[in-house]
């Protein structure tokens, strides 16, 4: 017992090995994600507890949850989403992952009272998790998983991440397991999509180039698809052989969110800086792959 004091934590149960579920209690109290960052630093958590489940200390990580609420034809609805600690939510993806109108997505509010969390979620701030009973998941729209998180835990298949079931007791899993289990449960489970199977042309827009002085062979610039009920009409999109940016970033396709009229006319969303822009996953080569005969 000393021994675990002295750590700051003790393992309380492993409710299944074959799906990899550590329960731990912390000997401290966190609400927030800095919280608990900070206090895994002053115990050395990540060392200490690798050793115990016999992995490597980067494979330790942390999911943070966050609740929000939007407006849908004048009524307060409300999504989950998950991401990993270190991150920013990504509002743009939100929009085009969860299918949100223009209204929709700049009505999303972060900011709601405790109050709240516990009469949504039936849980108390700090203890916010995608782990939810069927009477509080009815209450939501969607627990997104990002795509930084998904993409984490593909990289590092073996990573058991933080999630809270309260300030002080939290269960490790697999993100990937654990959202597969969940999926199939809920669908109201999601994750970013695949553009290549759900993503569909409305109108192409297509214009044939020197594949020779630019190294490629067509400019898409103004083409139309729709993806989970919104419309988007692409810049050229980069080539898959580009990889990443200077920050070491998915390279993705700018994309303005777009309406049409009764008469076909194109209507674009505006901000203070112009027309508004989205980051879509869509590379030149699916592209040229989807082009007609």
């Amino acid at each position: 017992m000393y021994s675990e004091i002295e750590a700051g934590y003790c393992i309380q149960e492993i409710p299944d090995k074959n799906l990899g579920s550590i329960v731990i209690e912390y000997f401290a109290d966190t609400v927030t994600c800095v919280d608990k960052l900070r206090f895994w630093k002053e115990i050395d958590f990540k060392k200490k507890f690798a050793a115990e489940c016999g992995i490597k200390p980067e494979d330790v990580g942390m999911v943070k949850t966050m609740l929000f609420s939007y407006l849908q034809e004048g009524r307060e609805h409300y999504f989950l989403a998950s991401t990993l600690a270190e991150k920013q939510i990504d509002y743009h993806e939100l929009r085009v992952e969860l299918g949100l109108s223009g209204a929709e997505a700049q009505s999303i509010n972060r900011t709601l009272s405790d109050s709240t969390i516990e009469a949504v979620l039936g849980k108390k701030r700090g203890a916010v998790s995608p782990l939810l009973i069927p009477e509080y998941l009815q209450k939501l729209d969607a627990i997104y998983f990002t795509r930084d998180l998904m993409d984490d835990a593909a990289q590092f298949p073996g990573k058991k991440y933080d999630l809270p079931r309260s300030v002080t007791v939290s269960e490790f899993w697999n993100a990937a397991t654990l959202f597969n289990l969940l999926q199939q449960k809920s669908p109201r489970y999601k994750r970013s999509g695949s553009f290549e199977k759900e993503m569909g042309i409305a109108t192409w827009k297509v214009k044939k180039i020197d594949q020779e002085k630019a190294g490629y062979s067509y400019l898409f610039g103004g083409t139309t698809i729709t993806y989970r009920g919104q419309e988007y009409q692409l810049t050229n999109p980069p080539m898959k052989r580009e990889g990443v940016d200077r920050k070491r970033k998915q390279i993705m396709c700018t994309a303005f969110p777009i309406s049409q009229t009764a008469e076909w006319k194109i209507q674009y969303e505006y901000t203070d800086q112009g027309k508004k822009r989205v980051l879509l996953p869509i590379t030149y080569e699916h592209l040229e792959q989807l082009l007609p005969p």
